[in-house]
Parts: C-alpha cells; structure tokens; sequence
C-alpha cells in the first residue's frame, strides 16, 4: 500500500510539478492496486459480490491517498530556515551524536 499512497498522494498533492511527471506517478501508483483487483477476482470468481470489493478497496484507497495528498501539497507560504541556522544545526548534529554515543556506552564527558 505505501508505494501507492506515496505515489499517488505525490501525483494529487504536487501541483507545482510539471504534468508528465505527475502522470507518471500516476500511472506507477495504479500498477499495485491493479494486481490486487485482478486477484481479488480471481480468488472470488467475477460477480456482482466481487464487483463491491473491488469498489471497497478502491475507496479505501481514495479516502487514503486524499488524506496522505495534503502533506504532500506544496508550502503556500514557502518558508525557508535561514542559512545561519542550517549551518549552525550541520555543525551541532556530529556534536550531538557523539555526546548521545558516549552516553549510550556510559562514558562521561
């Protein structure tokens, strides 16, 4: 399901992506679910029963990548941290890794 769900939530959500990509995510995003479908009628035989699983599942589907499509829509306000603050956390997240292994191994600093 995630390969799904990312893609399509990605296809929907990312409006500021050119078409053709957006298309194929799309089109990657349907090649799963079209395998379960197809073996959801091969297990159950094809009839009006599994004509409503096939329905269900692709709504589950629906409300999931609808939901998953707004973290994936792009920033309205298109916030950027300033470049002082990304250098400074670059430099502070070694430090802080090192202080949390010798911490792990109970060695103080």
């Amino acid at each position: 399901m995630l390969p799904t769900v990312i893609a399509l939530s990605l296809a929907t959500g990312r409006t500021n992506w050119r078409r053709p990509i957006r298309l194929v995510l799309f089109m990657l995003g349907l090649i799963i679910p079209g395998f379960i479908a197809r073996d959801i009628g091969s297990d159950f035989g094809y009839g009006i029963a599994t004509a409503g699983r096939i329905i269900l599942f692709v709504l589950i589907y629906c409300f999931v990548v609808a939901a998953a499509r707004i973290t994936a829509a792009p920033l309205a306000d298109s916030w950027r941290m300033k470049r002082v603050f990304r250098i400074i956390l670059w430099l502070l997240f070694p430090a802080i890794g090192i202080v949390l292994l010798l911490a792990s191994v109970g060695l103080s600093i």
